[in-house]
């Protein structure tokens, strides 16, 4: 009996002993980590977006000088070129504005509208973890909109635009910023009404916008 008990304990023994083996040549199987939702730090690609803000415009005209401001909207594309320590890019964007400006002489009244802004900017920027601060400066166009008493006159005006930012990444894919821009455009001669004259214009913008990565 003791010998029977003897070569049970012995068969048990050397079954698990065995099994061990068999499982150490095995991983053993754990969840996946999951997906990492940390941020992109900016890396280089496309992306594009949404913007509207608030503007306020200077304009020049002869012996005019005065002001305006209205709303605007529209939407940006650019791309970004990652560096160590920098961000450099180029971005260009289009607005539809609501910018009227009036003023009145003796004998008219005289106003100034611009309908449209675009521009294309190189970028430059530092990030610190999720956010971005950068400068941007380029080339501009305004549909600016001359009209007295008997007539209007359209140009599309060329000049400078330059500004600062911040951005803030919100997901590995999704942005929000704040800018402001300052824009400057060469004197054009409007013909309206029976008359000529130089119409310039300087205006500041203050836009916020919601973007998005695209690769």
């Amino acid at each position: 009996m003791r010998s029977i008990m003897a070569a049970v304990a012995v068969y048990f023994v050397a079954s698990a002993a065995m099994a061990e083996g068999l499982l150490d040549r095995f991983p053993v199987y754990s969840e996946p980590p999951p997906a990492s939702v940390g941020f992109s730090s900016f890396a280089t690609g496309f992306y594009g977006g949404v913007t509207a803000g608030y503007s306020a415009a200077t304009i020049q005209a002869d012996d005019f000088d005065f002001g305006g401001n209205g709303l605007l909207g529209g939407g940006y594309v650019g791309f970004n070129y990652r560096l160590p320590g920098l961000v450099i890019g180029v971005e260009g964007d289009w607005m539809l504005t609501d910018i009227k400006a009036e003023t009145d002489n003796a004998l008219f009244t005289f106003t100034a509208k611009t309908n449209s802004l675009a521009s294309v900017r190189a970028r430059a920027g530092l990030p610190m973890g999720p956010v971005l601060v950068y400068g941007t400066g380029g080339i501009a166009w305004t549909d600016a909109e001359v009209v007295v008493p008997g007539g209007n006159d359209d140009k599309m005006l060329m000049g400078w635009v330059a500004g600062a930012g911040v951005e803030i990444e919100l997901t590995r894919t999704v942005h929000i910023r704040l800018e402001g821009l300052h824009y400057g455009f060469d004197e054009e001669t409007f013909t309206a009404g029976g008359g000529s004259g130089d119409v310039g214009l300087d205006q500041t913008v203050v836009r916020a916008g919601l973007g998005f990565r695209l690769d």
